[in-house]
């Protein structure tokens, strides 16, 4: 196999392996929404595509744990 495609790949798992942390939410620029239910962003140089459904089950399920006070 060629060595530089491995490298290629290996480097495109890392991009796509990234994690949002809440930190990127405050750091977030809001550029769009599309088909109603996804919100482009922008945290740097960096372009994500957010479900908003997603986003707000999260939300509501962090707000359930603090008030039942479980962590």
């Amino acid at each position: 196999t060629d060595p530089e495609k491995g490298k290629d790949v290996e480097a495109a798992a890392r991009v796509f392996s990234r994690v949002l942390t809440k930190d990127h939410f405050h750091r977030m620029v809001v550029l769009g929404q599309f088909n109603l239910g996804f919100i482009i962003v922008r945290v740097g140089s960096d372009i994500f595509i957010l479900d908003q459904h997603a986003c707000d089950e999260k939300y509501n399920f962090e707000t359930l744990q603090v008030r039942a006070g479980a962590s």
